[in-house]
């Protein structure tokens, strides 16, 4: 669970703090930098309403599987078409779609792992942690593997740890759509994974 907080919010705050900058870097004029920004936060809000259907309808385990996989691979063709503002406007809106339905559901999900003696501390320290890698982001990001590897290999690098994080989650994680917080008590989720 930590690693999934780690490395989603990690790539979200990556694009949150360094779009601008990269657009910018990248010829673009300031007023379109943050037009993309802006339009990739506003598209957001859909995504969040999207994320309140989906657990409920699909589960909670593969929305956060699809939506993560997808985010990272957005932000990887966004840099491939960097060149081509169209189409980095394209994966752009796809990222924050995408990253506004994979925060939501992992918000929903993380605590529903942990059993109920442990649930708000095993939540709060999965938090903390995504906090802490947040926090490490101008240094990660902006001063190692951007300058270091070039954007299409920082976020193939960060999208590749998100894809890891969901093929552990997809494996070991139990899926909590449709069942009561008791069941987990009794161990029975962990019995069927979906």
């Amino acid at each position: 669970m930590w690693s999934l907080f780690v490395t989603i919010l990690l790539l979200y705050y990556g694009v949150i703090t360094w779009l601008p900058t990269i657009l910018v870097n990248q010829g673009y004029p300031a007023y379109k930098a943050y037009l993309f920004a802006t339009s990739m936060t506003a598209i957001g809000i859909a995504g969040v309403l999207a994320a309140a259907w989906l657990v409920e309808v699909v589960g909670r385990k593969w929305v956060i599987g699809a939506s993560g996989f997808i985010s990272s691979l957005a932000m990887v063709l966004f840099t491939m078409q960097i060149e081509t503002p169209a189409l980095a406007r394209i994966w752009i809106l796809v990222f924050g779609f995408a990253s506004q339905v994979v925060i939501p559901a992992i918000y929903c999900y993380a605590p529903e792992v942990y059993p109920t003696l442990l649930r708000a501390s095993g939540f709060g320290w999965a938090s903390f942690a995504s906090r802490i890698g947040a926090s490490l982001v101008p240094v990660i990001f902006g001063t190692w593997l951007w300058p270091t590897l070039g954007l299409t290999n920082t976020f193939s690098i960060i999208g590749s740890l998100v894809l890891f994080s969901i093929i552990i989650m997809v494996f070991f994680g139990p899926e909590t759509r449709g069942k009561a917080l008791d069941q987990r008590e009794s161990g029975d989720w962990y019995n069927n994974r979906d």
